[in-house]
């Protein structure tokens, strides 16, 4: 899925959630999980960009927890598990998490730590 897609698919499921709520029709809704569609830092710094020029709150929050749903934030173990770690890494610190104010930072600390602590296990 591009990007283009997966913000088309949310921009639809958030005016279908409004129009909703302004009781002007019913909705059906299928499961999409967002954590899924994350595979590359580039598709993960535009969504956190995106949900954070929304200025809507419940948008950051939802993008937030769709990045910490994928993020491996547990000690890592195998080549592919670090490189997987690396590629979120960047993605978050393009999306904002490189500065020490933004909501990002934590998860982008977090994580670095884990990366710092495979490449010194592993000589990297």
């Amino acid at each position: 899925m591009t990007k283009r897609h997966l913000f088309a698919e949310l921009k639809n499921g958030m005016d279908a959630l409004a129009a909703a709520r302004e009781g002007k029709q019913p909705v059906k809704t299928t499961e999409f999980d967002a954590s899924e569609y994350l595979d590359s830092a580039e598709v993960i710094a535009a969504y956190l960009r995106e949900a954070f020029e929304s200025g809507e709150e419940g948008m950051v929050d939802a993008a937030i927890a769709d990045v910490e749903k994928a993020v491996p934030l547990r000690p890592i173990k195998t080549n592919p598990e670090y490189d997987r770690a690396v590629m979120f890494l960047n993605g978050i610190l393009d999306g904002g998490g490189a500065d020490e104010k933004h909501r990002l930072s934590t998860l982008a600390n977090s994580l670095g730590e884990f990366i710092s602590q495979y490449e010194s296990t592993h000589g990297l």
